[in-house]
């Protein structure tokens, strides 16, 4: 399958026209909450929302855990001015 991507403005990134966002469920254990990111993005999802405020931080936490060592070709949309777990990287 692939997903339709579009141009992010100016930062010349393709974004999947599909995200993932609002992972937090603290009915969930992490490792599930990670694989369900997992999950998306072995479908091809490189667009991911997170803030502070889903779950107090708990939201960033497994955006965090899931991508690790899995950044390249994604993009982290953060509610809040700051850093999120992955940057666009324009050389990738």
């Amino acid at each position: 399958m692939t997903l339709w991507k579009q141009a992010l403005g100016a930062t010349g990134f393709k974004a999947t026209i599909m995200g993932i966002g609002d992972l937090a469920d603290r009915a969930l254990p992490l490792d599930q909450c990670v694989a369900t990111i997992h999950r998306a993005t072995e479908f091809g999802l490189n667009l991911i929302d997170t803030a502070p405020g889903y779950e107090e931080g708990y939201s960033e936490a497994i955006v965090g855990a899931a991508l690790r060592g899995r950044c390249e070709g994604m993009f982290v949309i953060e509610a809040i001015k700051g850093k999120g777990p992955c940057w666009w990287n324009p050389s990738a």
